[in-house]
């Protein structure tokens, strides 16, 4: 069996990502594939945000992935479920989004997008 390099593969199979939908619909799904995410050895740190610019997000961040959570049109959805998220998992040893709950969009275009961005601890991952 040939061993895998680089970070884990992501188990977006679950659920087709980014989701859409009323965010009282998607929070559960989207909060239980976040965990499970995040629940991995592999996994050193992540951060939950929203982006109206994804290569922005990246680019800003310097991590070593991110996983699109949801797309919306309305900000309000997408300011309900990043919010959400980030308020069930932000005492989690690690996450990057401090105490603050929300941060406004950097990029200049409207946010429609809630990401992951995950940075891996590459010595898990050869364990």
């Amino acid at each position: 069996m040939k061993k895998q390099k680089g970070p884990p593969k992501q188990r977006a199979a679950i659920m087709k990502l980014p989701t859409t939908g009323r965010p009282t619909d998607v929070l559960d799904n989207l909060a239980r594939f976040v965990s499970e995410t995040i629940g991995q050895k592999s996994v050193a740190k992540f951060y939950i945000g929203r982006t109206g610019d994804l290569d922005s997000a990246i680019s800003r961040h310097k991590c070593d992935n991110i996983v699109t959570l949801f797309k919306a049109e309305k900000i309000q959805n997408v300011i309900k479920v990043e919010s959400s998220l980030i308020e069930l998992l932000i005492e989690d040893d690690k996450c990057a989004n401090g105490k603050q709950r929300s941060v406004k969009e950097r990029s200049g275009k409207p946010a429609s997008y809630v990401y992951l961005a995950i940075w891996y601890d590459l010595s898990a991952i050869s364990r």
